[in-house]
């Protein structure tokens, strides 16, 4: 296949408006994602090939669309791809070098919140999208399954793998919690990061792929153990984005 440029990937996390950040960037005239292909627009265009499977879905299922993700491409400036499998490292393969041949300038949004509710919020989407393979009970699933949950949801270590490899200057790290407040302002940078205009547009009411209203799955407690991990992580990643200024938080002047 001959493949247009790609000049950004949003790589993650789970549950932390990756869905509503590619609607977002898709309404600037001058970005392009893809659309109408993909799990829920996810193309895993980078992900290698292969039998990796979370919940039943492969690396090869997700990546089922990947020859039709410049369909409705029109000339756009910038193009981005996205797939929060790209930071679910050692469950799924991303092909760095693979990255790096295609476009050595490859510039990475990193979307994290609390992730001891992010957590949560994708064990619901587990279960609500695909019960057979998900516990409903969740402290079941978390006797089973918790190791996956916590590299997930492990911010500092799945990015770092990237700033490495890639460098820190092209990573961009956004802050999601308290997202209204500062929509705009934290979109003004991601452009500004992309190297297109500034574009006005009002975000306040519009989320996408939001889990209804949490069901009853049990005892939702996450063990004090995995919770102060995650918060560790939470904190070494901020210091970390800070330190580089790489990030991009609301709270922010």
């Amino acid at each position: 296949m001959s493949l247009q440029r790609i000049d950004f990937l949003i790589i993650g996390a789970a549950k932390c408006a990756s869905t509503s950040f590619h609607h977002y960037l898709n309404s600037h005239p001058d970005i392009f994602l893809p659309k109408n292909c993909g799990i829920n627009q996810e193309t895993g265009y980078f992900l290698k090939p292969g039998t990796e499977s979370i919940k039943g879905v492969s690396n090869d299922m997700i990546r089922k669309d990947a020859e039709r993700i410049f369909d409705e491409y029109r000339g756009e400036r910038v193009v981005g791809e996205r797939s929060t499998d790209y930071s679910k490292y050692p469950f799924r393969t991303v092909d760095f070098d693979g990255i790096r041949s295609h476009n050595p300038e490859m510039k990475f949004l990193y979307l994290v919140g609390d992730p001891s509710e992010k957590l949560k919020k994708l064990y619901c989407h587990h279960r609500l999208r695909n019960p057979l393979n998900t516990d409903p009970d969740f402290q079941a699933e978390m006797a089973g399954q918790a190791s996956y949950y916590e590299q997930v949801f492990s911010y500092h270590m799945q990015v770092k793998r990237y700033g490495d490899f890639f460098g820190w200057e092209n990573i961009r790290i956004v802050n999601i919690d308290g997202l209204a407040v500062g929509a705009g302002k934290i979109l003004s940078k991601i452009f500004r990061f992309l190297n297109v205009r500034d574009w006005p547009m009002n975000i306040a009411e519009k989320k996408f792929n939001v889990n209804p209203s949490r069901p009853d799955f049990g005892d939702m407690q996450l063990n004090a153990a995995i919770g102060r991990r995650l918060s560790r992580e939470f904190s070494l990643l901020l210091d970390l984005a800070r330190k580089r200024r790489i990030n991009i938080e609301w709270q922010e002047s």
